[in-house]
């Protein structure tokens, strides 16, 4: 089991939670939990933001970034995408980079960078996790949790 798998089950029974329930809440089918918490596939970020909600805790705990399960009653905006789309780009001027700098950065083509901060795309969650290093800030704060 990898550390967001086993991440899961222990946020999950913190909260007394089954997995049917945080399915249900986080808007999922339960055999789709099931197979984030047995490891046989990764959410998408969109998706671990909104386990992260039900579960109350961030997503750097969810990924291993943390180790203390601290809980987050804040929840995520509606509209990630954009917050996301949002956040990217203030930090990127902030460190006085471009599009294209960041596109190599994150080894995709400039045209995919741009389609992060146009909100025509979310990319996969590993993706979330480089940009949050290199911007040196959490997972929840580049999503728009905890600002």
């Amino acid at each position: 089991m990898d550390i967001f798998s086993s991440r899961l089950v222990d946020a999950r029974n913190r909260k007394q939670l089954s997995q049917k329930n945080v399915a249900e809440l986080a808007g999922l089918k339960e055999t789709t939990y099931q197979n984030y918490e047995y490891g046989k596939v990764k959410p998408s970020i969109i998706k671990m933001a909104r386990i992260a909600d039900v579960l109350n805790v961030s997503l750097d705990f969810l990924c291993g970034r943390v180790n203390t399960p601290i809980e987050n009653k804040e929840h995520f905006a509606e509209d990630l995408q954009a917050v996301f789309a949002r956040s990217i780009k203030i930090e990127r001027e902030k460190k006085g980079k471009t599009q294209k700098e960041m596109a190599i950065f994150l080894g995709v083509e400039e045209r995919t960078y741009q389609s992060y901060e146009l909100q025509e795309a979310m990319p996969h969650y590993t993706k979330v996790i480089e940009l949050s290093d290199f911007f040196e800030t959490s997972l929840d704060r580049i999503l728009g949790r905890g600002e």
